[in-house]
């Protein structure tokens, strides 16, 4: 089954001429192992649907690394941040944009993270230590202790410039960055036997929920919200789509825009439905993700960003003027802030 096709949620037009933003475009960087990194592979992938629905609003960045797991993820984490937020004499030298006054810049930057980070490692990790893939193993104690130093990590870097631009003493949290975690996903046991267990990866996916109440971070509970049940249902436009029970209004009728949610409490769906099987449509050889599982994930990772982080599309501006609204005689009034 194909997934549905990802677009753009609909917005009044009033909305969508105007809010617009001079300011340097927000980075959304996902951090993690090959369920990341192939969320880029085609045009189905996870990390590509978000590309789409974000478009113009946020820089998607995938820096998803295959085989990796938390320990060596956390080693290249440093080299990461240098590359997507540049160094930290750089940042300094471009906090403030010229073309903005700073009261704009101020607000926008406390509403909207300049660099918003996920990190989804743990499918690695979580290798059985005795089976065939044992080299990628790590103890659930120090893969803790990793996600709590990848965390530390990014808020230094970012409250390290925050505090050499006012001078003042760096603190834990800076509205420069925002983070988030993501379980690992289940695996099918039955034929990742050899290397992977599901009933161990639920141990590293409800660390990652530990740490996450611990540290105050949200987290996508891809785990869990990858085995609960879907179902079937007319879009109202004769188009099926399959989309999880919250997506379905007390009709069983999915709205146009999947991520309008509304609940079914717990209503029957008048229209065809039927249960499937998460391995056989979620994943492609027990543990990656097929086209399907890629959609679940994104509707998961789109749900935490809207919800917990206030990441949506009606929130976030796009950036530049719309070309409607460019001053064809005089154009460079269009690009200076307040004009």
């Amino acid at each position: 089954m194909n997934p549905p096709q990802i677009t753009i949620p609909p917005l009044p037009p009033n909305l969508y001429l105007h809010h617009t933003t001079l300011l340097p475009r927000p980075k959304l960087i996902l951090i993690g192992d090959s369920i990341t990194e192939q969320g880029s592979l085609h045009a189905n992938g996870w990390v590509t649907s978000l590309s789409i629905r974000y478009n113009r609003r946020l820089d998607v960045l995938n820096r998803g690394m295959n085989g990796y797991n938390s320990n060596w993820g956390k080693r290249a984490l440093k080299l990461i941040l240098e590359d997507v937020c540049g160094s930290v004499n750089t940042i300094q030298s471009t906090t403030v944009d010229t073309t903005q006054s700073t009261a704009t810049a101020d607000t926008y930057s406390n509403k909207y993270p300049r660099c918003t980070f996920l990190i989804g490692y743990g499918a690695n990790d979580s290798c059985l230590p005795t089976g065939s893939c044992h080299r990628h193993h790590v103890p659930i104690d120090d893969y803790s202790d990793n996600l709590r130093d990848m965390i530390q990590m990014i808020q230094s870097y970012h409250c390290q410039d925050a505090a050499a631009a006012t001078d003042e003493t760096p603190t834990k949290t800076t509205s420069k960055v925002a983070i988030g975690l993501i379980t690992p996903p289940p695996v099918d046991t039955s034929i990742q036997f050899s290397s992977r267990d599901n009933a161990i990866t639920k141990l590293y996916a409800e660390a990652v929920m530990l740490i996450g109440q611990e540290m105050n971070v949200p987290v996508v509970d891809l785990w869990n919200g990858m085995q609960k049940p879907v179902r079937f249902g007319s879009r109202g436009d004769g188009a099926c789509i399959m989309a999880h029970d919250s997506l379905f209004d007390k009709d069983g009728n999915n709205s146009t825009d999947i991520f309008d949610r509304k609940h079914s409490n717990n209503d029957e769906c008048t229209n065809t439905e039927y249960g499937i099987r998460w391995k056989q449509e979620y994943l492609s050889d027990g543990l990656h993700l097929t086209p399907m599982g890629n959609y679940r994930m994104f509707e998961l990772v789109v749900e935490m960003l809207e919800k917990e982080m206030g990441l949506t599309v009606e929130n976030v501006p796009r950036q530049y003027p719309d070309h409607s609204l460019v001053d064809a005689e005089f154009p460079d009034r269009s690009f200076v802030q307040g004009t």
